[in-house]
Parts: C-alpha cells; structure tokens; sequence
C-alpha cells in the first residue's frame, strides 16, 4: 500500500511542478543478469537451486528537477527477466542423475518512478536515482535444456492461470553512476539494480514454492536532453551558465 501512496504523490508533485523546473527527456538501454530469488517449498521435498540469465532492458524517461540538484523521474521500460536451474554436481552422477534442467523467460513493462539526486557541480556529476517500480508480465516462456549439452530440448509459451501466476510485479530500483553534460544534452553511465517485492508465483498455489522474487542487476547507458520550455516563468539558473 505504501509504494501505491507513493506513486500517487509523486504523481501529485509531477503536476505542480512541471512548468517551473528544468525538465529532460532521454532514452536508456541496460545490459544485464536476472535471476528469481527462490525459497523452496518444504512440504513438496523439492529443492530447486536458481541462477543468472543474461537479461536486458530498454526505455524512455521524463525526469524533472524542482531544484538544482534533486527532482523526480518516470519512465517505460520493456525488460527481459528470468532465471535457469543450476544442477548440483551430486545430482549428475549416480544410478538416477538429473539430465534435464528448467529456466525461464519473462517479459515486462515496468514504470519505475524514481527521486533523483545530483552530487558535485558542474558538467561532470554523481547522479542516483531511487524508487519503486510498477511492471506488468507480458509473457512467459518455460524452458527444458539438457544438463550435459546445455542445449535447449523445448520450449512453451506458458498460458497464464490468474490463481498461479502473479501478472503485476512491483519492487525497489536502485542506479547510480556519472552524468556527463555537453550543452543541452547529457550522457549517463550507471549501475542499476532491482529486487521485486511480489512473488511471480502465487504461494497459495499447491505445491508451489514459498517465494520467486524477480532479481535484476546491470549497467545502463543513458542519453538526455534538456528542454526550457519555461525558463521565464521561473527563474532557475540555466545549467549552461553554471558550466562556464
């Protein structure tokens, strides 16, 4: 209930303060690892041990600063998430060893909706942003790869089952790096991370494990532009003259 407030608020803050802030507008790529933080079901004596997938994701941002070095940001982002079952070696030997594994993919829309800070002045700064995000799974493919070849044997389009599976996912994320302004326009270089706070997988389910928390952790590439569309109305100090 808090991160819906949140959003709500910050929503709020949004409107008031768009026409007296500096505002910019960018576009953002990640490369990145995924995997599912799994507490297994005790009940069912299974045991599944997760590890990372190459994952990615890609979007568009407004971020607006209502003072020189502290303002809000949100953004669409389309992302690629999941996990692969990482085989002990004791379960590939003996008189009935594992030879197939299981690994997903997932995909999202998400709409993080972050505060933003700058450290340092000038056209070199620390920039971190921090906030909850919204998501919503647009798919879900299941996987069977052999254990030996790493090859895969199958693969499904999961139909979605509104008691299992948990469409809407919402979590914290976290990035932090350098911005780099030429002009008008600003490069940015951070580390993002992010940890959901719903299970992917509904654990009143039979059988199901008690928890499938998305985990997400990359660099991102950032591209900004500065518009002052309002510069008049509110007298904030033009970054490029802060630069000279």
């Amino acid at each position: 209930m808090r991160f819906y407030k949140y959003f709500l608020l910050s929503c709020f803050i949004f409107c008031l303060g768009e026409l007296k802030a500096q505002q910019f507008i960018g576009v953002r790529g990640a490369g990145a690892v995924s995997s599912v933080g799994y507490t297994n079901n005790v009940e069912t004596n299974q045991t599944l041990f997760t590890t990372f997938i190459p994952a990615y994701s890609g979007g568009v941002f407004y971020r607006l600063y209502t003072s020189p070095n502290a303002g809000l940001q949100i953004g669409l982002d389309y992302s690629k998430k999941g996990f692969a079952e990482r085989v002990p070696e004791s379960r590939k030997i003996g008189d009935n060893p594992q030879t197939e594994s299981i690994a997903a993919d997932y995909t999202y829309l998400e709409v993080p909706l972050m505060s933003s800070f700058y450290v340092f002045k000038g056209s070199t700064k620390v920039v971190i942003n921090l906030g909850p995000y919204f998501a919503y799974q647009l798919s879900n493919v299941q996987k069977v790869i052999d254990v030996e070849t790493g090859n895969i044997i199958s693969e499904e389009q999961i139909e979605y089952d509104d008691f299992r599976d948990n469409r809407f996912d919402l979590g914290i994320r976290a990035e932090i790096g350098m911005l780099q302004s030429f002009g008008q326009s600003s490069v940015e270089l951070t580390g993002i991370f992010s940890v959901g706070l719903k299970n992917i997988i509904n654990p009143d389910y039979p059988g199901a494990p008690y928890g499938t928390l998305n985990i997400f952790a990359g660099v991102q590439m950032a591209y900004l532009f500065q518009f002052d569309m309002f510069k008049e109305r509110f007298p904030f100090v033009d970054r490029r003259k802060k630069m000279k």
